[in-house]
């Protein structure tokens, strides 16, 4: 997403909440590896557990499916 055409090569002096959005983006991007990697490993989990069947279920209700046509992680349901 681009909002300006060209960078003016100048700088701008940050206020009280500005300061905050910096300091909580860098944690966000700090945590995001973090997430990503458990977010795999469930997913992995999910899939072993899955084998070769094309979805879960509890009582009748489909929890999660996955997609192999293409790579995606599992697709969950709204339970």
């Amino acid at each position: 997403m681009r909002l300006f055409d060209k960078d003016a090569r100048t700088g701008i002096e940050a206020d009280g909440k500005t300061l905050e959005t910096i300091i909580q983006l860098r944690e966000l991007l700090a945590r995001r590896k973090e997430i990503s990697e458990e977010i795999d490993f469930a997913d992995h989990k999910l899939k072993l557990f899955m084998q070769q069947n094309s979805f879960i279920s509890l009582e009748g209700k489909q929890l999660a499916t996955w997609r192999t046509q293409e790579f995606n992680p599992i697709q969950y349901c709204r339970v």
